[in-house]
C-alpha cells in the first residue's frame, strides 16, 4: 500500500479512521457492565468471564497472524468493508445468543473481524503519518481509543438498562454500520490517492521478530485493558462492596482523561528523550498498579488509578509513534504489525487464563504481577534510550 500526499483528504480520511477505532473499542469495554447481568439471565458461572475474553483474543491473536499476509494480496479498503460487515451480523447474532456456549463461539468470531480492522488501521495510520508529525496522531488515534472506551460502558448501561442485554450489542451494531457507510464516503474520496503495492510472496521471516521489543509498550497497554476489564468489575465488588453501576464510573473516569490529555501527550514524540518519557511513564503506572492491589481504602485505590491512567496517556502514543518510526520503511510493514499484534494477542489469551485463578487465590496477586510486567517491558526503551545516547556521542558536534 502507497500513499499519495492529499492534505483535505487524507484529514477526512483520518478523522474516520479514529470514529472507527472508537467503535471497535466501543464493541470491546461494551460488555462489561453487562457481564453480572448476562450471568445472572443465563445462569452461567463465574469462568464465564475467563471464556469471554479468552475467546475475544484468540480470534484476535489468530486473526493477527494472517492480516499482514492478506494485505499483500487484498486491497485494505476491502479488508476493512468484509471486516466491518461481518462484525456487525456477529454483534447482531450476539444479541440473540443463549448459553456459554454460543456467546463465547460468537466473541471467538468478533475477535477475527475486530483484529482484522486493528492491524489494517495501524498500518494505514502509519503510512499516514510521517515521523515529525506521527506521535502527535498516534495521540489522536489513541485518544480515539480512550473514547471508545467512554462510548462502549455507557453505551452498555444506558442499553441495558432500556432493552436489556440484548441492546447492548444492537447499539454497536449500529454504530458499526454508520463505520460501513464512512468507508464508502472515504474510499470514493481516495479514489486514485491509495494504490495498492505489487503482490508478493507469501513467506514469514524471522526478521519481523526483532521489532517485537519496540512493540513493548503496545503489548502492555492491550494486557491492561484485558486485565482491568476482567479484574475491576470483580475487585470493586469483592473488597469494596461497589454497585455494578458503579463501574462504569471507573472506566468513564480512566477513557476521559486519556481522550483528552493524549493529543497532547503526543506531542512528548518530537523531544529526543521521547523513550525516556515512555520508560518514565510505565515506572509510574507499575507503582501505581500495586497501589491498587495492596490497598484497602477507596480513595487510595482511586488516586492510584487516576495515577496509572496519566502514565498510559504518556506511554501510548510516544511508544507507538518509536514503533510506527521503525517499521514505517520496512517493505513488508503489514506483516510486521501482524506479528507484533498476533504476539501481543498470544500473551493477553496467557493472561487470561491466569487471571480469574491468581485472583480467586489472592485478591493482591494479579495486581502485584502486572505492576512487575509493567516495569520488566519499560527495559527495550530504556535500552534504545541508551543506544540513541552512544549514538549521538559518537556524531561531532559540528556535523
Amino acid at each position: 500500500m502507497q500513499i499519495e500526499n492529499n492534505r483535505s483528504i487524507w484529514t477526512f480520511a483520518f478523522t474516520g479512521y479514529m470514529f472507527m477505532t472508537v467503535v471497535i473499542c466501543s464493541g470491546v469495554s461494551v460488555i462489561v457492565p453487562a457481564i453480572p447481568n448476562i450471568m445472572r439471565e443465563q445462569g452461567i458461572s463465574a469462568g464465564f468471564i475467563t471464556a469471554a475474553f479468552v475467546s475475544l483474543l484468540t480470534g484476535r491473536f489468530l486473526s493477527s497472524i494472517f492480516t499482514g499476509y492478506l494485505l499483500l494480496r487484498v486491497r485494505p479498503q476491502q479488508l476493512l468493508y468484509t471486516s466491518f460487515a461481518l462484525h456487525t451480523l456477529t454483534m447482531a447474532f450476539l444479541a440473540f445468543a443463549q448459553g456459554g456456549s454460543a456467546f463465547t463461539t460468537l466473541r471467538f468470531l468478533e475477535g477475527i473481524f475486530e483484529g482484522i480492522v486493528s492491524v489494517v488501521l495501524q498500518v494505514i495510520v502509519i503510512a499516514l503519518s510521517t515521523p515529525e508529525d506521527r506521535g502527535v496522531k498516534m495521540g489522536y488515534m489513541q485518544s480515539a481509543f480512550g473514547v471508545g472506551f467512554i462510548v462502549g460502558p455507557m453505551i452498555g448501561s444506558l442499553s441495558m438498562r432500556q432493552y436489556g442485554s440484548s441492546g447492548v450489542f444492537w447499539a454497536v451494531a449500529g454504530l458499526m454500520v454508520i463505520c460501513i457507510i464512512w468507508l464508502t464516503l472515504i474510499f470514493r474520496s481516495l479514489s486514485g490517492q491509495m494504490t495498492q503495492s505489487p503482490p508478493q510472496k507469501l513467506t514469514f521471516s524471522l526478521d519481523f521478530l526483532k521489532f517485537i521489543p519496540f512493540y513493548s509498550a503496545p503489548i502492555l497497554q492491550r494486557l491492561l485493558v484485558v486485565a482491568f476489564a476482567m479484574l475491576i468489575p470483580l475487585y470493586l465488588v469483592d473488597r469494596f462492596h461497589l454497585a455494578s453501576h458503579q463501574i462504569g464510573y471507573f472506566f468513564t473516569l480512566s477513557a476521559v482523561i486519556t481522550s483528552t490529555t493524549m493529543p497532547f501527550t503526543g506531542k512528548l514524540g518530537k523531544h529526543p528523550c521521547c523513550n525516556y518519557f515512555v520508560v518514565a511513564a510505565m515506572l509510574v503506572m507499575g507503582l501505581s498498579i500495586l497501589g491498587m492491589g495492596v490497598t484497602s481504602d477507596p480513595i487510595i485505590f482511586t488516586a492510584c488509578f487516576v495515577a496509572e491512567t496519566f502514565g498510559f496517556a504518556v506511554m501510548a502514543p510516544n511508544s507507538m509513534k518509536i514503533f510506527g518510526d521503525v517499521v514505517s520503511e520496512h517493505p513488508r510493514r503489514g506483516e510486521v504489525v501482524g506479528t507484533s499484534s498476533s504476539f501481543r494477542e498470544l500473551l493477553n489469551i496467557v493472561l487470561s487464563f491466569a487471571l480469574i485463578p491468581l485472583y480467586q487465590f489472592s485478591m493482591s496477586l494479579p495486581w502485584i504481577i502486572l505492576a512487575m510486567v509493567c516495569m520488566l517491558l519499560s527495559l527495550p526503551y530504556l535500552r534504545n534510550a541508551r543506544r540513541g545516547e552512544r549514538v549521538a556521542a559518537r556524531v561531532p558536534s559540528g556535523s
